[in-house]
């Protein structure tokens, strides 16, 4: 790859951007729906919406919606405890919670992914993983867990 072509901004930095921005303003989005709807009455046409157009696109991407049988159970185990349990989670969490308590906590995942990997399989942190996983500094991250603790005093 030539210099010129790695310093070109190009689709997928802007795929990027863009996916960036749909998580950033989630949320708050989420957060102000919530004030309409119940969290299941609003989560089920989100989920059923998103999953029509995964298949959308994996059918025009694969040509079919084929799956081998020997591939299942991983793959029915993996959408009901990757999406189906996680998003009832998600949608009941931040329903009592603010959106940016909710945001600091998923913003801490990649923390508690490496403390539990280091904890449960004994896979080593390395020093050079924690820049990517601590991503505000400790003064702030630490005001803010202070400030989540207190919350009910201020409500």
């Amino acid at each position: 790859m030539s210099k010129e072509n790695a310093a070109r901004f190009g689709i997928t930095d802007l795929l990027m951007l863009l996916a960036i921005l749909f998580w950033a303003v989630n949320f708050s989005i989420v957060k102000i729906a919530l004030r309409e709807f119940s969290p299941h009455a609003f989560n089920g046409p989100r989920f059923t919406l998103a999953s029509l157009l995964l298949l959308g696109i994996l059918w025009r991407r694969e040509g079919s919606l084929r799956v081998e049988r020997k591939d299942l159970a991983v793959l029915a185990g993996l959408g009901i405890v990757g999406n189906t349990v996680y998003q009832a989670l998600f949608i009941n969490g931040i329903d009592r919670t603010t959106a940016s308590a909710t945001s600091l906590v998923m913003t801490m995942t990649p923390i508690f992914i490496a403390l539990m990997s280091a904890i449960i399989i004994r896979e080593p942190i390395h020093w050079a993983g924690w820049p990517g996983r601590c991503p505000t500094p400790p003064l702030p991250c630490t005001c803010s867990i202070r400030s989540l603790s207190c919350r009910s005093r201020w409500r």
